[in-house]
């Protein structure tokens, strides 16, 4: 038997016990969501409530999924193995399978279309009737998609091209009993609202349900879920509005809102009480999100006391980046406090890992890239990278082989290997044969045009290098001239990643600068040793034992002794698309920020830079409006690091403005 009340805390042990009706339980960050819906389970099964086959339990990914049931398992033991435990999708998959014939549409052995099979599709459809639409493939999907989500649509009456496009790729998805995972959703929700007998006994199956991460269903989900607990509404669902964070997947804040309105004899339980982060992190983190005005009051506490949140704000990025890696080494190989594996660096975006990925690797420091290649591996680094090799040492056909395929063009593996046998029986170089082409026969005139214009670019570029004082700006002309930029708008398909490909390439520029501000030795063939030297993929790869890097959406659900919240500056975090949109945009970038915070367990270090180096020149930057109500807590310790000489504050306020003055007096500036 479970001792309830001595596993549990009086919050916990109110949401476990509340039997009959809906339940809404907020679940602080770290509160013990996951324990409470084990529990609860456990509870309404050796009470006598249910049956295990008479609970559904719904969450987000069969990973979470599997988890839950093992933890169940430990407390129930067999029983377990009858409990419903499953993503939305799964669930719907059960359903279907069972009833979907009712529809009249689809035959039970329907098959389900991922997504290379949609994309195919979708291309097949565009090809064949619509060749001028001016989307991709894959955004025709993203926007199929959004119309199946809006359950409310009138899609008959448009003659818009997308809902054309729609109809027509649905058409062939019936004529091919298949379902692609909108369809999972959709058909189960038009069954429940369209045939009451089969609404009728599914509801009557399961007795009790329960949703994890509630913030994170869409409109969609909730509706499907309100047609089996309406009747009863037996329903617990278990969130919290202040980790609402993918509204661009779909997540809708608003179900947490409406739920009491839906289920008016909801009892709403919150989990206030923090089991992960000292009260010092969350002293902040709670200072932070109450300046969210949609959102239910809650305030996370915990007994255990710690250090301050230290802020440290540094003159530029660089000294930001090698403070912070000087940092983790102190606290790992002087003092002992933690293991690599215990810090995470946590980002807003991929392309930010760069700076730290390299003073990792120079100082040696063991890292993982969580969510994305190391910077200097992505496609685009290597091919950039090869531009420039190829510019210090012509002799390196490894690298001229890249950027004649990269972009494409038109010389082919024939014209190569005519190439190849001229320089062999010249006993010369590649970069020399390219030299002479002219003189080699049955190279197409078109190659002959290409190789000739690629000759000329080298001679431009490194004009660009020797001329401008900006290398990111050379690198950009470079890569624009060479057809680099528009290659990648063209080739990828879905325009974010194409951007976030050309971010890449810009951020490599960025580092050009950097490398030319910082060393003596200014020269591309400089920048390129440093770059194989930090390349050494062994610091990185294949051993547990590192540091994190990631995003902090990819965080979620994560904890870490020592989180680094870095480059906190405005336009960065919050992003500078928030900024550009509406206070609604603002709120979800402080609930990042909020789940940021709430990732740390013992210490917690927030950093932001003044000035950024931007086509060879310092750009003052605003320091991040989240760290104002950061410091708010009074749990914070703020720091001035490096050489703030001749500085420009640009609005950040007047205390730190006071504290910085303070600082340049004792240097005697």
């Amino acid at each position: 038997m479970i001792d309830y009340r001595k596993e549990l805390n009086s919050q916990q042990y109110e949401a476990v016990t509340t039997i009959w009706g809906p339940i809404f339980v907020f679940a602080g960050a770290g509160s013990g969501k996951t324990k409470v819906l084990t529990y609860r389970i456990a509870y309404l099964i050796e009470k006598g409530y249910a049956s295990p086959s008479e609970i559904l339990g719904i969450t987000f990914t069969n990973k979470a999924a599997k988890e839950m049931k093992e933890r169940v398992g430990r407390l129930v033991g067999n029983k377990a193995s009858d409990i419903f435990l499953s993503t939305f999708h799964s669930f719907c998959l059960k359903v279907l399978r069972e009833d979907i014939e009712k529809t009249g549409i689809y035959h039970n052995n329907f098959v389900i279309y991922d997504e290379t099979d949609q994309l195919s599709l979708i291309t097949k459809i565009i090809k064949e009737n619509y060749a001028d639409t001016g989307y991709s493939p894959r955004e025709m999907k993203r926007l199929i998609s959004h119309i199946k989500s809006n359950i409310d649509r009138k899609e008959k009456d448009s003659d818009d091209l997308v809902y054309r496009i729609y109809r027509a790729y649905q058409k062939s998805l019936i004529s091919y009993n298949a379902l692609d995972f909108d369809d999972l959703l959709l058909i189960t929700y038009r069954l429940f609202k369209e045939n009451e007998e089969i609404r009728k006994k599914w509801a009557s199956k399961f007795k009790f349900i329960m949703i994890d991460e509630f913030q994170d269903t869409s409109l969609l989900q909730f509706n499907l879920i309100y047609e089996i607990a309406k009747d009863h509404e037996n329903i617990m669902v278990v969130g919290d509005d202040d980790q609402t964070i993918y509204s661009w997947r779909g997540a809708n804040i608003d179900n947490i809102f409406n739920f009491e309105k839906i289920f008016k004899k909801a009892k709403i339980i919150k989990l206030e009480r923090n089991y992960r982060s000292t009260q010092e992190i969350l002293n902040v983190a709670n200072s932070v999100i109450e300046k969210n005005i949609k959102r239910t009051p809650k305030k996370l506490w915990n007994d255990q006391k710690g250090e301050k949140v230290e802020i440290r704000i540094y003159q530029t990025e660089e000294e930001e980046a090698e403070d912070i890696i000087s940092e983790i080494f102190k606290q790992v190989v002087i003092k002992k406090n933690f293991k690599f594996s215990d810090i995470a660096i946590l980002y807003r975006a991929n392309h930010n890992s760069r700076i730290f990925e390299e003073y990792a690797r120079l100082k040696q420091i063991p890292y993982k890239v969580v969510g994305g290649k190391d910077f200097y591996s992505r496609k685009e680094i290597v091919y950039a990278l090869s531009y420039l090799k190829v510019l210090v040492n012509p002799l390196d056909t490894l690298s001229l082989i890249r950027v004649l395929e990269y972009p494409p063009k038109g010389i082919g593996e024939v014209t190569i290997n005519r190439i190849n046998e001229y320089i062999k029986e010249k006993k010369i170089s590649f970069f020399e044969g390219l030299n002479q082409i002219d003189f080699i026969n049955n190279i197409p005139d078109r190659a002959k045009r290409a190789i000739k214009e690629l000759l000329d670019l080298f001679n431009i570029a490194k004009e660009y290098f020797d001329r401008l004082e900006s290398w990111q700006d050379a690198l950009d002309r470079y890569m624009s001239l060479a057809g680099v930029y528009d290659y990648i708008k063209v080739s990828e398909k879905e325009k974010s990643k194409a951007e976030k490909r050309i971010l890449n390439i810009k951020e490599l520029g960025r580092s050009l600068d950097l490398f030319k501000s910082r060393s003596k030795n200014k020269s591309l063939k400089g920048f390129l040793d440093m770059i194989s030297l930090i390349s050494d993929s062994d610091i990185s790869k294949g051993k547990k034992e590192g540091i994190t890097l990631m995003t902090v959406h990819a965080s979620k659900g994560l904890e870490f002794p020592f989180v680094i919240l870095p480059l906190m500056v405005d336009g960065n975090f919050p992003s500078r698309k928030s900024i550009e949109e509406d206070e609604k945009a603002i709120e979800e970038e402080r609930r990042l920020f909020y789940v940021a915070i709430t990732r740390a367990k013992r210490k917690l270090l927030i950093t932001a830079f003044l000035n950024k180096m931007i086509r060879g020149n310092f750009i003052p930057q605003e320091i991040s409006p989240f760290i104002e109500e950061a410091k708010k807590s009074n749990a914070v310790e703020i720091k001035f690091l490096g050489e703030f000489k001749n500085n420009r504050y640009n609005k950040f306020d007047r205390e730190l403005k006071s504290k910085i003055k303070d600082i340049l007096s004792s240097l005697g500036d």
